[in-house]
């Protein structure tokens, strides 16, 4: 049996940051999907791979380039996997769609947001000098080019989070694109994931958004799952 709609829009979003589709063989032309946590994220890492559970899989425990501890997941190859990598890859690279975006939907968007995405603190949070009233949401895009970009920004503009991109530099070199949500545009963004954030994970909210009802996609790993939502309210929320 194939991936549900849940499992589906969570290898979307994860391919979109921390995991990746590889061909096991170029000659069977057959890819299975994987991704990498470090320790400090292993309780979010055990929730993907509790989703993903049911399908034949490796699990394994590297050490990075810096020493420290991280946890890798590789799924055999299948079909959902393929279907990825050959409609969504070009010359090696993940192409950007907008078609790839909308099979990802909120829930993978929220993902791939803890995956790549950071949380500016408000001046509220910070001693330093800042204009921000609220806490802002970016998204770290190095990997991809200046027509990904602006799909992606295209994309969240399209469900009203505000958003830009510019490109960071670094002693005059180019580093990569990051995209950056508007103060109000993040404010919608944070209450339409919080949803989706695993306890584990809310350190990238702010804390308003913070417990409430949860969406517990990690454990909807059945081919007959039906993927609902659930109306939330916050601890701290005040509309």
């Amino acid at each position: 049996l194939g991936m549900n709609d849940t499992q589906i829009k969570v290898m979307y979003g994860s391919v979109l940051g921390d995991g990746s589709c590889l061909y096991s063989r170029k000659e069977d032309k057959k890819a299975r999907f994987q991704f990498t946590h470090s320790v400090k994220q292993k309780d979010y890492f055990d929730k993907k791979l509790t989703l993903f559970s049911t399908f034949p899989h490796r699990i394994s425990v590297l050490t990075s380039g810096y020493g420290s501890e991280i946890h890798s997941f590789r799924l055999n190859a299948c079909n959902d996997a393929t279907l990825l990598r050959e409609n969504h890859y070009f010359n090696n690279a993940r192409k950007i769609t907008q078609k790839y975006l909308n099979t990802m939907g909120i829930l993978g968007l929220a993902i791939w947001y803890m995956d790549d995405g950071s949380r500016l603190k408000s001046r509220n949070e910070l001693s330093c000098h800042t204009t921000n009233k609220f806490s802002r949401a970016a998204f770290s895009a190095y990997r991809y080019n200046e027509s990904d970009v602006r799909e992606i920004v295209t994309w969240l503009n399209s469900f009203g989070y505000e958003s830009s991109a510019h490109m960071t530099t670094r002693k005059g070199k180019n580093l990569g694109y990051v995209i950056q949500l508007s103060s109000q545009g993040s404010q919608k963004f944070f209450r339409d994931i919080a949803l989706y954030i695993p306890e584990s994970m809310e350190y990238k909210l702010p804390e308003k958004y913070r417990g409430g009802i949860k969406e517990s996609w990690w454990e909807c790993n059945k081919p007959e799952y039906t993927f609902s939502t659930t109306e939330v309210s916050w601890k701290l929320f005040n509309s």
